[in-house]
């Protein structure tokens, strides 16, 4: 594909507060392209005439095209805005619009306003689009991101800071008007904004860039941000093109320890922004006399503390990631891989669990103390424990007012068919953790169980105690009553429920609302979200032997110990359980 345009066009969206870096960035970009003639658009959410101008000087230092592009955010109106990064404004859609907005452009370089060019960006310019819609640059915990949107194995997911748009593609495919559908839809699954929307609408007609084109902050300062590009992210740190400030703490922010901020420093002190240099520099100052008198820092096995010059080195706990680490330097020293092999094998469950039987999983002192003194707490008392089948409907959960209840998932939506609280509630599913964060309401339980992978905020709730799983591997699901260990999932937090139940003494754990009957009944006892349909469709369904097998199993191994687990849901197939009516418990 030929295009038209003479110029390098690149594209900023941007409100009046980001404006000082809007011209940090194309200061970066003019001062390392020597040779580049640029035609700069950005998308303006207010920026006033005085910014505007300090922008237009920089034609002092090399001559550039630029034009203001006035946003109406009318359009955006029912665009989410999650607060999950808590900088983040409606300006961040305006580049949903690109293809329209620049309609006479076949081809444009968007880049975010934390960003800059350390090299020079004309080899991105010449990377041949002609077959995609975009180019981007893989983002980092790519795991993470597919597993809570449900995205291909075979998917990388992208940052949306820099884009490389094949515009007169994306006019012919509709894509401007695809983004919005979605981004608009009640039933979207969106935590990152545009950036979800863009790997969600657009994941077959993506094209992988370089992630030298787009070196993020954790791809500097984190630990193994890229399993499966080390080559490609050892390149990039050698010769980074475009940094990106996608850490919180940005240079403009008080701790940055981003180690491209002095350079940002520099080229700000270059720009009519002298005022805000001032405070940053002001920042940087109190910063360094701060650090004097304590310091922290983190490598992947310590914390190390500096009190007025004393070091204190405390050990790290390991976390799933470490594990994650440690078995792709295993594959990496004891086969060797190529890229394509490397990830089959990183996969593999059972070569996983190998690791995570080897690591200590010892939780944190409080946490175990608080564990270990609800051990037999509630010894010969009997416990409901709640699914959220739709069987749960034609119940009357009233009657449960006075009685032990747990919970789980987003069980706090049964506040709607009558159960006003929980005892105890209990969350494994990271995704659905993120999809129900917002309106998660802190007064529901009493206790919280949640696993390693579910981040709660302590504050938020009265208390929340961590628990740990593992996959069940080769050998099948087993059954653990001890919950300071390790405890094998069979796909369904139900079993990590009746293993919570059992540690707390109860002589007898009546289930309601478990029904596994995904086929001939489905959804959920509350109103479901597109989410959880779609996870019900493509999991639940193939895992419901495992999930069978692993009731079946904890309920007679409880019964061994001495406690005796019911059925009382009026519905479904969980028959390996002994049933009973639910109207006759009371």
């Amino acid at each position: 594909m030929d295009y038209v345009d003479s110029k390098i066009n690149i594209c900023f969206s941007s409100d009046n507060n980001y404006a000082p870096h809007v011209a940090v960035a194309i200061l970066s970009i003019l001062e390392t392209s020597p040779n580049g003639k640029f035609s700069f658009y950005i998308l303006d959410g207010g920026i006033t005439e005085e910014y505007k101008e300090k922008i237009l000087k920089l034609k002092n230092i090399k001559d550039f095209e630029i034009q203001f592009i006035k946003m109406d955010n009318e359009n955006f109106k029912n665009c989410p805005i999650t607060n999950y990064v808590n900088y983040i404004t409606i300006s961040t859609y305006y580049r949903f619009m690109i293809p329209s907005l620049l309609s006479d452009l076949d081809k444009v370089i968007y880049l975010d306003c934390d960003i800059i060019a350390v090299d020079d960006i004309t080899e991105l310019w010449n990377q041949d689009i002609s077959t995609c819609c975009m180019a981007a640059v893989p983002d980092t915990s790519n795991d993470w991101h597919r597993d809570r949107l449900n995205l291909s194995r075979n998917y990388y997911y992208c940052n949306a800071g820099v884009l490389l748009i094949n515009n007169k593609r994306c006019k012919e495919h509709n894509v401007e008007t695809r983004l919005f559908e979605y981004a608009k839809n009640p039933d979207r699954k969106i935590t990152f904004q545009d950036q979800d929307v863009l790997n969600i609408v657009l994941k077959d007609e993506l094209k992988y860039l370089h992630i030298k084109w787009d070196v993020m902050h954790n791809a500097l300062c984190g630990d193994d941000p890229y399993p499966y590009h080390p080559k490609q992210h050892s390149e990039a740190l050698e010769t980074p093109y475009l940094i990106h400030f996608t850490n919180t703490r940005k240079p403009w922010n008080f701790r940055c320890e981003n180690p491209y901020k002095r350079r940002y420093m520099r080229l700000l002190k270059k720009t009519e922004f002298t005022s805000l240099w001032k405070k940053i520099k002001i920042l940087v100052i109190i910063e360094d006399l701060c650090k004097s008198v304590f310091s922290y820092q983190k490598t992947r096995e310590h914390k190390i503390f500096k009190i007025l010059g004393i070091k204190i080195k405390r050990k790290r706990p390991i976390k799933l990631w470490d594990i994650k680490r440690i078995t792709r330097d295993y594959i990496q020293e004891s086969i060797g891989w190529h890229d394509r092999a490397y990830k089959d094998l990183f996969n593999e469950v059972s070569l996983l669990n190998k690791f995570i039987e080897r690591m200590n999983y010892s939780n944190s002192e409080s946490n175990k103390e608080k564990i270990l003194q609800l051990k037999d707490k509630y010894k010969g008392k009997r416990c409901f424990l709640l699914g959220s089948s739709p069987s749960l409907k034609n119940l009357d959960l009233k009657k449960l007012e006075n009685e032990c209840t747990m919970t789980v998932g987003k069980g706090f939506k049964l506040r709607e068919s009558g159960l006003k609280n929980s005892t105890f509630h209990v969350m494994s599913d990271f995704v659905g953790f993120l999809e129900s964060e917002k309106g998660f309401p802190a007064d529901f339980s009493e206790i919280y169980f949640t696993s390693q992978n579910v981040p709660f905020i302590e504050n938020e709730v009265k208390s929340s105690l961590k628990f740990y799983y593992k996959r069940s591997g080769d050998n099948g699901f087993k059954f653990e009553g001890d919950i300071l260990k390790p405890l094998y999932t069979a796909e369904t937090v139900i079993t990590f429920a009746m293993a919570i139940a059992f540690y707390l003494g109860f002589k007898e754990v009546i289930l309601i609302g478990v029904d596994l009957d995904f086929t001939a009944i489905t959804g959920h006892a509350y109103e479901s979200s597109a989410g959880e349909r779609e996870r019900q469709k493509n999991h639940s369904i193939n895992s419901r032997d495992e999930m069978l097998n692993g009731i079946k199993i904890s309920a007679e191994e409880m019964k061994k110990q001495g406690t005796t687990v019911l059925n009382a849901s009026p519905a479904g197939i969980v028959d390996c359980v002994p049933r009973v009516k639910y109207e006759d418990l009371f």
